[in-house]
């Protein structure tokens, strides 16, 4: 092949299709030199070009960038939007509203946007100095429950912060990237905070006016998506309060007016709820009530760091007992029901939350004798057979709770049938279906 005539040579990759022109590349250097530039014009041609989805699969961009520089060679509108599925096993980045996700589906979506969602930063250099548009719409759908529950449609900028790529990001707002999210209601202040770029951040409040408190479509904050996000730090933390996020600012979740401080209770970050304590955030949850004004909501800052284990198994360490007498200091009342009636010890009892429990009776300001909307006291459910727990009661007991009579008579009877009790298979099968009271110490 190496000996034909160039004019042969081209007139054969005119009429070849392109799988047969890529084999013909591929089987000669002197055959691949002269007909590139016409496989990748009839790629570009045709109605999907691989050359681009072939480019964006590939991790070398030491590969994919030249792919694409041919491309663009050949006429390719790199601006177009494309219709994609990734498979990328191990991804470089990870969004900070997913994580571990596995395969990205990209509907209508930019080159510029799915490189910069792929890490591949030489590749959204090349874009950019080719003129990329900087606000095109990138319509990213994920195989995972997006956690805003509605389509994303963002812009480059957005897809930066979210992967975290501080350099990508700040390339863009030097080239006058918006700051607005288009269809989700969020800014960039909102996914800066919950990514935690403090650099960023900084630079938003330099450049750009804006109000810290400023809410989301939701109605979620800057500090909210700060708190909920693991990433998130007490360094974050102050440098939003400093630029005047308000701390006892507010939000809905389910059905409820909560504050900053209780999410960060239920999220079981007791490091940025300390802080938060220490910026004036009311410890107290009084403001904190149902969104229908049924009354007091189920959720406020002592109670979600007490039964944080409901949501989440968590080891107790001395960050959560500080928090916990912090809050209690600060007037929090251990006594308080929320519209369910239900008190705070019960649920702690019913939980099998010991060590929480254990605090609050040490404080002394726990009524021990509350009742739930069955008039059962703590003890009561501590000395269930069903939902018994025998170390719980045995604590409630040291500290003088009263037994209840239905309780006296179960504990009456059970020792009246021990000993009427003639096999030991009775008495076996007694001691089995009363683990909780011969527990009790």
């Amino acid at each position: 092949m190496n000996r034909l005539p160039p004019e042969i040579i081209l007139m054969i990759a005119r009429v070849c299709k392109i799988s047969s022109l890529a084999t013909l590349c591929r089987c000669s250097k002197y055959f691949s030199d002269l007909s590139t530039p016409i496989l990748y014009a009839k790629d570009i041609a045709s109605t999907r070009p691989l050359s681009i989805a072939f480019a964006l699969q590939l991790e070398n961009e030491d590969v994919s960038v030249p792919i694409l520089r041919k491309a663009k060679a050949a006429n390719a509108n790199l601006e177009t939007q494309h219709s994609i599925t990734l498979l990328d096993p191990t991804p470089r980045h990870y969004d900070i509203f997913f994580r571990g996700f596995k395969t990205f589906k990209y509907h209508r979506s930019t080159l510029l946007g799915i490189a910069i969602s792929r890490g591949l930063d030489q590749t959204v250099n090349f874009l950019l100095d080719g003129g990329a548009h900087i606000d095109a719409i990138v319509d990213r759908e994920i195989n995972h429950l997006d956690v805003l529950g509605e389509p994303r449609l963002w812009t480059p900028l957005f897809i930066a912060l979210t992967t975290r790529n501080r350099h990508v990001a700040m390339k863009l707002l030097d080239r006058g990237a918006s700051l607005d999210a288009l269809g989700s209601g969020l800014n960039a202040l909102h996914i800066a905070a919950a990514a935690n770029l403090p650099e960023l951040i900084q630079r938003f409040s330099k450049e750009y006016p804006f109000d810290a408190n400023i809410q989301d479509v939701n109605g979620d904050t800057a500090l909210a998506y700060a708190i909920y996000s693991p990433y998130s730090d007490v360094a974050l933390l102050s440098l939003l309060v400093r630029l005047g996020a308000n701390v006892n600012f507010l939000i809905v979740y389910h059905g409820q007016h909560i504050s900053p401080l209780s999410i960060a209770c239920m999220s079981g970050r007791w490091d940025l709820a300390i802080e938060l304590l220490h910026r004036g955030a009311d410890a107290t949850g009084c403001r904190e009530v149902m969104v229908d004004g049924s009354g007091p909501g189920p959720l406020h800052p002592l109670r979600s760091a007490c039964s944080r284990d409901i949501y989440h198994k968590a080891e107790v360490g001395t960050k959560r007992r500080t928090l916990i007498e912090a809050l209690l200091n600060q007037g929090a009342d251990p006594n308080r029901q929320g519209h369910t009636g239900e008190p705070l010890i019960v649920e702690l009892v019913r939980k099998k939350l010991g060590t929480c429990l254990q605090y609050l009776l040490q404080d002394g300001r726990l009524y021990i004798e509350q009742t739930d909307a069955q008039g059962k006291t703590a003890l009561a459910w501590a000395l269930s057979t069903e939902h018994g727990a025998p170390d719980l009661g045995a604590l409630l007991l040291k500290h003088r709770a009263n037994v209840p009579s239905s309780s006296a008579q179960t504990i009456l009877k059970f020792v009246h049938d021990i000993w009427n009790a003639r096999m030991p298979m009775d008495i076996w099968n007694l001691l089995s279906h009363h683990k909780t009271l011969y527990l009790v110490e």
